[in-house]
Protein backbone atom coordinates (compact mmCIF):
# COMPACT_ATOMS: atom_id res chain seq x y z
CA UNK A 1 0.00 0.00 0.00
CA UNK A 2 2.97 2.43 1.19
CA UNK A 3 4.48 1.75 -2.27
CA UNK A 4 1.51 2.45 -4.38
CA UNK A 5 0.86 5.97 -2.45
CA UNK A 6 4.52 6.80 -2.96
CA UNK A 7 4.35 5.84 -6.88
CA UNK A 8 1.20 8.53 -7.18
CA UNK A 9 2.82 10.92 -5.22
CA UNK A 10 5.77 10.87 -7.43
CA UNK A 11 4.64 10.29 -10.37
CA UNK A 12 2.03 13.10 -10.04
CA UNK A 13 5.16 15.37 -8.71
CA UNK A 14 7.05 14.37 -11.64
CA UNK A 15 4.17 15.27 -14.14
CA UNK A 16 3.25 19.00 -11.99
CA UNK A 17 6.89 19.59 -11.94
CA UNK A 18 7.96 20.13 -15.80
CA UNK A 19 11.39 20.99 -15.21
CA UNK A 20 11.11 23.22 -12.67
CA UNK A 21 9.91 21.81 -9.14
CA UNK A 22 9.83 25.31 -7.78
CA UNK A 23 6.71 26.23 -10.19
CA UNK A 24 4.27 23.68 -8.48
CA UNK A 25 1.94 23.67 -5.31
CA UNK A 26 3.26 20.13 -4.91
CA UNK A 27 6.68 22.22 -3.36
CA UNK A 28 4.32 23.17 -0.64
CA UNK A 29 4.35 19.81 0.31
CA UNK A 30 8.06 20.19 1.86
CA UNK A 31 7.05 22.44 4.14
CA UNK A 32 3.88 20.25 5.99
CA UNK A 33 6.18 19.32 8.43
CA UNK A 34 6.48 22.97 9.40
CA UNK A 35 2.92 23.20 9.85
CA UNK A 36 2.46 19.71 11.96
CA UNK A 37 5.62 21.24 14.83
CA UNK A 38 3.68 24.45 14.70
CA UNK A 39 0.22 22.68 15.71
CA UNK A 40 1.87 19.67 17.73
CA UNK A 41 0.01 20.65 20.88
CA UNK A 42 -3.55 20.64 19.06
CA UNK A 43 -2.74 18.26 16.52
CA UNK A 44 -0.33 15.46 18.82
CA UNK A 45 2.51 13.46 17.81
CA UNK A 46 0.95 11.37 15.72
CA UNK A 47 -0.43 13.56 13.14
CA UNK A 48 2.90 15.54 13.30
CA UNK A 49 4.77 12.24 12.30
CA UNK A 50 2.09 11.77 9.35
CA UNK A 51 3.48 15.45 8.10
CA UNK A 52 6.93 14.46 8.21
CA UNK A 53 6.23 12.07 6.52
CA UNK A 54 4.70 13.86 3.76
CA UNK A 55 7.44 16.27 4.04
CA UNK A 56 9.68 13.05 3.50
CA UNK A 57 8.08 12.14 0.47
CA UNK A 58 8.51 15.42 -1.39
CA UNK A 59 12.64 15.47 -0.70
CA UNK A 60 12.96 11.74 -1.99
CA UNK A 61 10.44 12.72 -4.93
CA UNK A 62 12.50 15.90 -5.61
CA UNK A 63 16.19 13.44 -5.35
CA UNK A 64 15.01 11.03 -7.71
CA UNK A 65 13.34 14.01 -10.13
CA UNK A 66 17.09 15.63 -9.97
CA UNK A 67 18.65 12.04 -9.97
CA UNK A 68 16.52 11.10 -13.53
CA UNK A 69 17.64 14.89 -14.80
CA UNK A 70 21.31 14.33 -14.38
CA UNK A 71 21.12 10.88 -15.82
CA UNK A 72 19.23 12.16 -18.66
CA UNK A 73 22.08 14.95 -19.14
CA UNK A 74 25.17 13.14 -18.47
CA UNK A 75 24.36 9.88 -19.69
CA UNK A 76 26.99 10.40 -22.60
CA UNK A 77 29.75 11.71 -20.70
CA UNK A 78 32.67 9.43 -18.83
CA UNK A 79 32.17 9.60 -16.00
CA UNK A 80 28.45 10.17 -15.32
CA UNK A 81 27.91 7.69 -12.44
CA UNK A 82 29.74 9.56 -10.29
CA UNK A 83 27.88 12.82 -11.21
CA UNK A 84 24.55 11.40 -10.74
CA UNK A 85 25.54 9.66 -7.22
CA UNK A 86 27.19 13.60 -6.37
CA UNK A 87 24.22 14.75 -7.37
CA UNK A 88 21.67 12.18 -5.62
CA UNK A 89 23.65 12.65 -2.22
CA UNK A 90 23.58 16.53 -2.68
CA UNK A 91 20.15 16.92 -3.39
CA UNK A 92 18.80 14.37 -0.33
CA UNK A 93 20.95 15.76 2.28
CA UNK A 94 20.43 19.34 1.40
CA UNK A 95 17.02 19.23 1.05
CA UNK A 96 16.66 17.00 4.37
CA UNK A 97 18.65 19.51 6.19
CA UNK A 98 16.58 22.59 4.42
CA UNK A 99 13.21 20.96 4.57
CA UNK A 100 12.59 18.65 7.05
CA UNK A 101 15.43 18.99 9.87
CA UNK A 102 16.39 22.09 10.56
CA UNK A 103 13.07 24.07 10.59
CA UNK A 104 11.43 21.09 12.05
CA UNK A 105 14.16 21.11 14.98
CA UNK A 106 14.13 25.13 15.29
CA UNK A 107 9.96 24.99 15.41
CA UNK A 108 10.65 22.43 18.00
CA UNK A 109 12.30 24.17 20.16
CA UNK A 110 10.89 27.48 20.05
CA UNK A 111 7.29 25.86 20.38
CA UNK A 112 9.41 24.05 23.77
CA UNK A 113 10.60 27.28 24.93
CA UNK A 114 7.61 29.31 24.32
CA UNK A 115 5.65 26.79 26.19
CA UNK A 116 7.97 26.41 29.44
CA UNK A 117 7.76 29.92 29.64
CA UNK A 118 4.25 30.57 29.68
CA UNK A 119 3.65 27.72 32.11
CA UNK A 120 6.36 29.89 34.31
CA UNK A 121 3.80 32.62 34.23
CA UNK A 122 1.23 30.86 34.60
CA UNK A 123 2.32 29.49 37.99
CA UNK A 124 3.46 32.60 39.41
CA UNK A 125 0.14 34.03 38.50
CA UNK A 126 -2.00 31.14 40.58
CA UNK A 127 -2.93 32.06 44.38
CA UNK A 128 -1.02 30.40 46.98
Amino acid sequence: MNIIVINIFLNFYLVERGTQSQDTPVRYLGYANEIGEAFRSIIGTKWVNVTYGIATVYVLADTADKSIHSFKTNKNEKNHITKVAFTTTDTLIWQLLASVIIPGFTINRLLAVNDFALDESLRKLEPK
